[in-house]
């Protein structure tokens, strides 16, 4: 499914991760990730859907660390852009 968004003066066509899914990113942003690595593709594309600030301010879980007890967590990523990454 294709939907658009207006940037400035022109539109840009966005796509769905998954077919029915709520979450859209730019086709052609999303056709410039390249890797043969999985594990860099799976990192690049959730720079493209949710930016990296909010990726340096939250984590998959919520959970608190158990390695940095003494440091509050951090808010959980929002799980429904999470399953439309890993194709859920």
């Amino acid at each position: 499914m294709t939907n658009c968004k207006l940037t400035d003066d022109f539109i840009v066509p966005q796509v769905s991760l998954v077919p029915g899914s709520d979450v859209k990113v730019q086709r052609h942003k999303l056709n410039s990730l390249r890797t043969t690595n999985s594990s860099v593709y799976i990192g690049d594309l959730a720079v493209l859907v949710y930016g990296r600030e909010t990726l340096s301010c939250s984590s998959l879980t919520g959970r608190q660390s158990g390695a940095h007890k003494d440091v509050e967590s951090k808010p959980q990523l929002d799980s429904t852009k999470l399953d439309a990454i890993f194709g859920e």
